[in-house]
């Protein structure tokens, strides 16, 4: 029994180590495969290389045509020490050679290790692989002007490295890390291509503003010329001045340090006027337009300065002369100022006269049409013809008074009238006044018509 029980134990494992074979048989049987999605697949051929840093790690094992035309690339992986891949891995395709046609290889960037791993049979997606640029697009790309001058640069350089080939290549080799940096620069802006994009157009609208302002940009370069010309025509008074530089730095720390107290006491005051400063600032907007306005008037005033300091300079003699002559002027006018207040009281009777004597009378009136004007003829026996004047001057003398017509006689003897008395009594009594004269004057010496003798001022 116990014979047979070994034999069982030593069968049970003999099936278990043909197991673990078998597994690790199927294991190594089916490799581990990545498909790589490009947007071209540029010419690559199945057995093509997949390296990484230059070590072949697998090979293509299959190029084929994806459902949303795009290049399905599956790679088969052979080398342990990348299985499996991880997110964030990118595929690059390149040539092997400028020569090559079918000489594509795929570069691999294998992804940070602390990434989720990409599982057999996995992805890469085409925003993380780059397709190869042949060197014919890049020749289409030039114009036939431009493919002439690369021809010429072409010979000329390898007339230019003839015997020069040791330095030359030692060159590039230590051009070989600039590059490198430069392509990883590129790519660093590759992955942020919409911060890329803003400056892009950033400087497209900066180079358009410029362009439709180019004679603005124009005369500003031509006035930063002529600002170089003059600074560099002045270099001995600009080396003073740089000389001199540090004395002014010294003493304006100096000041600077003063002010600093200054201040300090000058934050008490500056906090009472904190309330005032609104209106302050309201009173200086409205002071604008008196400001702008009063700029031409303080222009001419500046104008006027040296005429005025002229006649200021000459003031002193001519009021030594002026003086006098006004203090003269003034006793003169005091001893005229009885005759004066006489004179004033007459002077309704010259106005009365002058209007009266020289341009008749006149009176202006108003109705529902407007205004309208009134005459009436003056006739006296003086300016009667001598025919009619023995018949009608008596009838004149005697309606003109009684009808107030104008109809007169000429008045005689009128030589003692009172103030006043150049014109018909009014009603009130105002006229003849006389107030002053003591009784000396005659109230009844009035022109004819509506005359009173006894006027309430007489009494």
């Amino acid at each position: 029994m116990r014979k047979l029980v070994t034999r069982i134990a030593l069968l049970a494992a003999a099936v278990a180590v043909v197991a673990a074979a078998v597994v690790l048989y199927v294991r190594r049987a089916d490799p581990y495969t990545v498909t790589a999605y490009f947007q071209d697949a540029g010419q690559v051929v199945k057995g093509n290389q997949v390296r990484i840093a230059g070590a072949t790690i697998g090979t293509v094992s299959a190029v084929r045509l994806a459902d949303d035309g795009q290049a399905a690339i599956e790679l088969k992986i052979q080398d342990g020490d990348f299985d499996p891949l991880h997110e964030g891995t990118r595929a690059v395709l390149r040539n092997s050679a400028l020569a090559s046609v079918a000489g594509r290889i795929i570069v691999l960037e294998p992804g940070p290790n602390d990434a989720p791993k990409i599982r057999s049979g996995g992805t890469i997606a085409a925003t993380d692989t780059r397709s190869a640029t042949d060197i014919d697009q890049v020749l289409n790309a030039i114009d036939a002007k431009g493919r002439k001058y690369l021809q010429t640069l072409v010979r000329g350089g390898a007339t230019a490295l003839d015997g020069a080939e040791g330095s030359t290549n030692q060159a590039l080799e230590r051009l070989n890390p600039a590059l490198a940096q430069t392509r990883r620069t590129v790519e660093e802006l590759r992955s942020d291509e919409p911060a890329l994009q803003r400056i892009v157009a950033s400087s497209a609208a900066v180079a358009d503003t410029l362009a439709s302002n180019t004679d603005d940009l124009e005369q500003g370069l031509e006035s930063a010329a002529v600002t170089l010309r003059a600074t560099a025509a002045e270099r001995e008074a600009l080396r003073a001045t740089i000389q001199r530089a540090p004395d002014f730095v010294r003493r304006a720390n100096t000041t600077f340090a003063s002010t600093r107290a200054l201040l300090d006491e000058s934050q008490p005051l500056l906090r009472e006027l904190r309330p005032v400063a609104p209106r302050l600032a309201r009173t200086l907007r409205l002071a604008e337009p008196l400001t702008r306005e009063a700029t031409p008037l303080l222009r001419d005033v500046r104008a006027s300065l040296p005429a005025l300091t002229d006649v200021l300079q000459k003031s002193p003699g001519f009021a030594g002369r002026v003086v006098p002559a006004l203090s003269e002027l003034t006793r003169t006018l005091q001893g005229y100022a009885p005759i004066v207040t006489e004179v004033r009281r007459y002077a309704p009777d010259l106005t009365s006269g002058l209007l009266t004597g020289f341009g008749g009378k006149a009176g202006g009136y108003y109705d529902a049409n407007g205004h309208y004007a009134r005459i009436a003829p003056v006739l006296n026996s003086a300016g009667l013809p001598d025919l009619l004047r023995p018949v009608l001057g008596g009838l004149v003398d005697v309606l003109g008074p009684l009808l107030g017509t104008g109809l007169t006689v000429p008045q005689t003897g009128q030589t003692n009238r009172c103030p006043g008395g150049g014109a018909q009594t009014h009603p009130d009594g105002s006229n003849p006044n006389p107030a002053g004269h003591d009784g000396r004057c005659d109230v009844t010496q009035v022109p004819l018509g509506g005359s009173n003798p006894v006027t309430p001022a007489a009494k």
